[in-house]
């Protein structure tokens, strides 16, 4: 009897397991594409004001998942020491995930951290729309009318 109890524990516990990895699956799915915003092109591509910074939070994915969406942009007053970090922690408060030393890694934004759409995507920053920067966020100093991207991409 307790031979044939142990395998149909196992299976039922296998189910289970099945069960909850495809509604997780699913239900990331279904709530990436619920995020909806009314921010257009041209509050982006405006010029920035010369005693300000622009933040602008995006996703920018290969993928049809959730393709491109702006989630936040915002100006924010130029300050002495400014840098990629401290202007994303302005607009994002308490919403970033971050390892904290010497360089500061970006790994989470709202809902959006590194691998939740699909292994290979992450956050990189870009500073008035050009190439991407290699220096960790905190070591970036910002200039007044700088445009700050903080881009979700495919491929970080």
């Amino acid at each position: 009897m307790k031979h044939r109890i142990f395998p149909l524990m196992v299976g039922i516990c296998l189910l289970i397991g099945i069960g909850i990895g495809i509604f997780g699956i699913y239900g990331n799915s279904n709530k990436a594409k619920s995020t909806n915003t009314n921010i257009t092109n041209s509050q982006i591509h405006t010029k920035v004001p010369s005693s300000k910074v622009r933040v602008t939070i995006e996703v920018d994915l290969k993928q049809p998942k959730e393709k491109h969406k702006i989630l936040l942009n915002k100006d924010i007053d130029y300050q002495k020491d400014l840098n990629a970090f401290t202007a994303l922690k302005k607009v994002a408060k308490k919403k970033v995930g971050y390892q904290n030393g010497a360089t500061i890694y970006v790994y989470k934004i709202g809902k959006y951290s590194e691998n939740y759409i699909h292994s290979g995507t992450g956050w990189k920053y870009y500073i008035n729309n050009n190439d991407d920067i290699v220096k960790a966020a905190n070591l970036k100093s910002l200039k007044p009318g700088d445009h700050l991207y903080w881009k979700f991409v495919d491929g970080y």
